[in-house]
C-alpha cells in the first residue's frame, strides 16, 4: 500500500484538550485544613520512625548501673538487649499481613486509627516499665 493513498485522521487535537479542561474546576481548600491534613498523616511515619530509633539512645540507660537513670530494676543483658532492638522490625514484619485484611474490612482509616492505639499503649507501657519483660512487651 502506498503511503500517499492512507488517509490519516487525527486521534485528538490540542483544542479538544483544551476544551474538556474548560469545564472543571478544582475546589479552593482552606490552607489551614490542607496544612493539618498533612500534619496528620505524617504523623503515622513520625510515629514509626520514632519507635524504630528510640533503642539506639536507650540502651546505654538501659545498660548504667545508677538507679535515677535506669528504671529497670535489673540490668538487661546482650541477648534482651538484642530482643528489645529487634521486636519493632519483627513486628513491623507482620504488621501488613494484619493490617491488609483489616483495612479491607474497616477502611483505612479506622485501621490508621486502631494502629494508633497501639503505639499509644506501647509508649504508655515503656514510661511505665520496670522490668524487661515489660519493655519486651511495649
Amino acid at each position: 500500500m502506498n503511503p500517499a493513498e492512507l488517509n490519516y485522521q487525527p486521534v485528538a487535537t490540542f483544542e479538544n484538550y483544551e476544551s474538556s479542561r474548560a469545564n472543571y474546576k478544582m475546589e479552593k481548600g482552606a490552607p489551614t485544613r490542607q496544612f493539618i491534613a498533612g500534619v496528620v498523616v505524617n504523623l503515622a511515619s513520625v510515629a514509626l520512625g520514632t519507635c524504630l530509633g528510640w533503642t539506639s539512645p536507650m540502651g546505654p540507660v538501659y545498660s548504667s548501673n545508677d538507679t535515677s537513670v535506669n528504671p529497670l530494676d535489673v540490668i538487661p543483658d546482650t541477648g534482651e538487649k538484642s530482643w528489645i532492638g529487634s521486636l519493632v522490625a519483627m513486628g513491623a514484619l507482620i504488621a501488613p499481613f494484619i493490617a491488609g485484611p483489616c483495612a479491607e474490612k474497616f477502611g483505612r482509616k479506622l485501621t490508621l486509627l486502631g494502629s494508633s492505639a497501639f503505639f499509644v499503649v506501647s509508649w504508655v507501657l515503656l514510661l511505665t516499665t520496670s522490668t524487661v519483660g515489660q519493655l519486651l512487651a511495649a
